[in-house]
């Protein structure tokens, strides 16, 4: 009797890290909840994402420009083209949270869609994959009190099913040196000592 119940303790102890390391694997996949708003929600209208969201907030547009864009009651921007979502940016009050989030962000994307893309663009600009620590970051701003850096990703799988977000100049130039494929952009974003980490599309599905 006493032999049996260790062999069912160890069978038990088996299923209980089977299903730990299932979970385990479960989460490794797992879409990062900023990400999947910005799929989910690519190309809806303003009045759409703020019903979305429940939050107030106010229009932090530019005058004259044709993009549009909202800041939540938690400090976060939603960029509009043409009142479609293109971009979300993400506040945080703690900087170390930010940059851990932007690291979670950045090794699901090149885990998700390979090496980070490195063209004409980017050709000499240093972008996150260089940057591992907070600390490195902050020197990038090198005294200055807005700085960034970015990191692009190829995701769609069938590029004809995107279109350009935007018909200005500066927009249709980065569309046409990425030969019509939409680009997923991460950016880390540094503005008077506030942390903010975005997430945008130069397309929208059409």
């Amino acid at each position: 009797m006493k032999k049996i119940k260790i062999v069912l303790c160890v069978v038990l102890l088996f299923v209980l890290c089977g299903c730990s390391m299932k979970n385990d694997k479960k989460n490794e996949d797992t879409v990062p909840d900023e990400y999947e708003f910005l799929q989910t929600n690519i190309g809806k209208t303003s009045e759409e994402v703020k019903t979305i969201i429940g939050k107030d907030w106010t229009d932090q547009s530019y005058p004259g420009v044709e993009t549009t864009q909202f800041e939540d009651t938690d400090g976060n921007y939603y960029i509009f083209h043409g009142d479609r979502l293109a971009a979300v940016r993400y506040a945080y009050a703690d900087q170390e949270q930010g940059f851990q989030k932007c690291r979670e962000l950045y090794e699901y994307f090149e885990k998700t869609y390979g090496e980070e893309l490195k063209d004409s663009i980017l050709l000499n600009r240093q972008t996150l994959k260089d940057i591992t620590t907070l600390a490195e970051f902050q020197k990038v701003g090198n005294g200055e009190s807005m700085y960034d850096v970015f990191s692009n990703w190829y995701f769609a799988e069938d590029a004809s099913q995107w279109e350009c977000v935007s018909q200005d100049e500066e927009m249709k130039g980065v569309w046409e040196q990425s030969d019509g494929k939409p680009i997923l952009i991460l950016d880390l974003w540094m503005a008077d000592d506030k942390l903010s980490v975005a997430l945008g599309y130069t397309g929208f599905p059409k």
